[in-house]
């Protein structure tokens, strides 16, 4: 399945499925002390619209890790993606389906999704502006093995695509500083 990604920022977009054009996710994040991303999730046919799914509190006035509420937990997310490494930027975490799961970004910030057999799961794509290619979306394409745990590759992926462009922005700032 491919998802789209209608907004350049995880936290305030649309996900919806490629092939039919239906929204499948919503996020939506909150611009007050405490920043708040929440996680919806369409049910076809449901009257109340989009279900809950997790929520992130970022606690931006902290150096704490954000705070997850997710499968009725309230966790660290450095708990719930658990990092290989100081200097790595890969994580872990436990599925809804009890096995373990691992993203790895290269260095074209490309994401990969590998169970613990090393199969793929997901990859991303980055969006083009459309000078050279077509315009698109930022794009996941989720394989069919990776159906059933959905809403934790969302939740994951969300968070680890925020983080890895919260990085990036340090690093640019960082450049930019040294450099006056």
């Amino acid at each position: 399945m491919n998802l789209s990604f209608r907004s350049h920022d995880p936290l305030n977009t649309l996900i919806i499925n490629s092939a039919n054009g239906y929204a499948l996710y919503h996020t939506e994040t909150h611009n007050v002390v405490d920043r708040t991303t929440q996680i919806k999730k369409f049910i076809p046919g449901a009257q109340e619209g989009a279900q809950g799914v997790a929520e992130v509190h970022w606690e931006t006035l902290t150096f704490n890790s954000p705070k997850l509420l997710y499968r009725g937990q309230q966790l660290r997310v450095s708990e719930y993606l658990v990092k290989d490494g100081i200097f790595s930027r890969s994580r872990t975490f436990i599925a809804g389906d009890g096995r373990q799961y691992k993203w790895k970004i290269d260095s074209l910030e490309k994401f990969r999704l590998y169970d613990s057999s090393s199969n793929l799961i997901v990859e991303s794509h980055k969006n083009h502006i459309g000078l050279l290619h077509k315009a698109q979306d930022y794009n996941v394409d989720v394989m069919p093995a990776g159906m059933s745990i959905l809403d934790d590759i969302i939740v994951s992926f969300i968070i680890m695509r925020h983080l890895e462009m919260k990085r990036k922005s340090n690093q640019n700032t960082a450049v930019i500083a040294g450099m006056t």
